[in-house]
């Protein structure tokens, strides 16, 4: 590839699913959970896919954590107020850890978190087996409900699987 060009990148917007790092060893792909940056706030189903999704996660930390799974775009959800949640995960990334949040989080911020979840009818619950391993951009969750969605017709039997909720970092 040339100078300042891309290697090309998942689009959760448009759900175009290009590769953009292939690993030699497990033939498994990689792509970047937000399209690079473009916003995109999603759910990362952690299921085995052969895709693993990362992001820039963990504020001015720059970390790159990684999964295996499905990603599914928040806009997919009709019900879900994107705009409100996003409120609320700054209201803990960026105001509380001042975008450092990159070591874990505590009981109270997955407490004050389920209930953003539940004001945006969002039907996630903090996963507090993971609370250590979440961080600004990249939050260990469990699905509460089957929920329909414009990606797929019914999200049946993702009722108790863990995920991770991904959005834009905000480095």
């Amino acid at each position: 590839m040339g100078e300042g060009s891309r290697a090309p990148v998942a689009c959760p917007r448009e759900t175009v699913m290009n590769p953009s790092v292939a690993d030699a060893e497990g033939y498994s792909l990689t792509r970047d959970a937000t399209d690079g940056g473009n916003g995109a706030t999603g759910l990362i189903v952690l299921v085995k896919s052969g895709v693993i999704y990362s992001n820039q996660a963990g504020g001015l930390a720059c970390r790159h954590p990684a999964e295996e799974g499905v990603f599914i775009p928040l806009q997919a959800f009709p019900d879900v107020d994107v705009d409100k949640l996003e409120c609320g995960l700054a209201k803990v990334f960026s105001e509380k850890y001042g975008d450092w949040c990159c070591n874990g989080i505590d009981e109270e911020d997955a407490d004050y978190l389920d209930k953003v979840f539940e004001e945006c009818n969002l039907p996630l619950r903090v996963d507090r087996e993971r609370l250590k391993d979440s961080m600004e951009a990249w939050l260990y969750v469990i699905i509460t409900r089957d929920v329909a969605c414009d990606v797929v017709k019914h999200l049946v039997g993702f009722k108790g699987r863990r995920a991770v909720l991904t959005w834009l970092n905000s480095d």
